[in-house]
């Protein structure tokens, strides 16, 4: 008996101190709006609560997207070879973390004819991601923390016979979120704190049985 009883409470206490591990994320977006970005704009996302649980890290996905809005006029007899060509740049600005960059990469090349017009667009999307180290207070409390979100547009295009007019007009999306790995607190389940109870009870009736 006294055994069982033991056995009991071992699984008693395993019941309620038991918790798994969770994620819980939020996130930010900005824009679409012109570049540049200078300076800086900013992303707010929520703090870790820690009455949630106990915080074990902290991840940032971090991506963007540049696209260019092209205008080609060929003021010229001859066709010619025009190429776009989407430009930039985005930087993150991370507590504990340096700085991200992304960076935007894509052209495409046609054939204008003389006296003709064009209007074409590209687009790039880059991501990445990162975890700051081990001090997590500016991502713990009841509010909120900014990231900072620079951008550069470079973007342009190219004739091939040098009588070209047009322009180039870029924008860029950011978005970041944050997703935070943690063990919940425990709240005690009726069913089993009268589990703990009862084997609370049982191992000390065993104990008088052996006095």
């Amino acid at each position: 008996m006294k055994k069982k009883c033991l056995a009991l409470l071992a699984s008693s206490c395993f019941t309620v101190g038991c918790a798994q591990a969770a994620l819980l994320s939020f996130s930010d977006q900005l824009g679409p709006d012109l570049t540049d970005w200078d300076p800086a704009k900013t992303l707010s996302l929520p703090q870790f609560e820690p009455s949630w649980g106990k915080l074990n890290s902290v991840r940032f996905d971090l991506s963007g997207v540049l696209e260019t809005a092209f205008f080609a006029g060929n003021t010229g007899l001859l066709a010619q070879s025009v190429t776009d060509q989407l430009r930039g740049s985005m930087r993150f600005s991370v507590i504990g973390l340096s700085d991200l960059v992304l960076n935007f990469s894509s052209n495409e090349t046609f054939l204008l004819t003389g006296g003709a017009e064009d209007n074409r667009s590209l687009a790039d999307r880059q991501a990445t991601s990162a975890s700051p180290a081990t001090d997590w207070a500016a991502f713990q409390g009841g509010g909120s923390f900014r990231l900072g979100v620079q951008t550069l547009g470079l973007s342009g295009m190219q004739g091939s016979a040098g009588n070209l007019d047009g322009g180039a007009i870029t924008q860029a999306t950011a978005l970041a979120s944050v997703t935070y790995d943690y063990t919940p607190y425990v709240v005690s389940e009726p069913a089993s704190m009268g589990l703990l109870g009862l084997a609370l009870v049982c191992a000390g009736w065993s104990g008088r049985r052996r006095c």
